[in-house]
């Protein structure tokens, strides 16, 4: 009777202590799932607000944001979008000198108040990277205050093709 009652004994024991381990390998898989998900979630949420939605390869996603139309021998083209409650556009491209109007007029920028050099401060991200050179540049902005804004930097170095530095700031 007694080795029936062990037997009774060790068996109830080794069930606890396999049924225990089985709750804790389930447990450690459960939470390695979790890990995984948490950490694919972060990193589409990063990449979602890190990186540019109009990337350079596609330039009538940068005119959709910006809201402006190139002129037709642009060049050389660079862009970068993005924002949550405000957004943003920037785009560097090369033109011809005789297109800066045309492209000028599908902004809000009026050409006329475009203006030799450049302010203390200038928004675009593209042109701060770019340490400016000793160049004669046209500047100009619309700033409808806190709603829409528009910076353009023409860099008049060459002749026949400048280089425009546009930024929008939007909401």
């Amino acid at each position: 009777m007694k080795k029936k009652n062990e037997y009774k004994r060790r068996t109830l024991v080794t069930r606890i202590i396999l049924g225990l381990l089985a709750f804790f390998c389930v447990l450690i898989l459960c939470a390695l799932f979790f890990t995984l998900m948490l950490s694919n979630s972060i990193a589409v949420f990063g990449k979602a607000y890190s990186s540019s939605s109009c990337e350079s390869e596609s330039p009538n996603i940068f005119e959709g944001y910006a809201q402006v139309s190139l002129p037709p021998s642009y060049d050389n083209f660079q862009s970068t979008c993005g924002g949550m409650q405000g957004w943003w556009a920037e785009a560097i491209f090369d033109i011809n000198s005789d297109e800066l109007e045309l492209f000028l007029s599908s902004t809000h920028i009026d050409i006329s108040s475009m203006s030799n050099g450049l302010p203390d401060q200038v928004r675009s991200v593209y042109f701060r990277n770019n340490p400016p050179m000793p160049a004669p540049y046209l500047w100009a902005i619309y700033d409808e205050e806190i709603e829409w804004l528009e910076e353009v930097i023409v860099d008049t170095s060459n002749p026949n093709r400048w280089t425009v530095y546009f930024t929008v700031l939007g909401g």
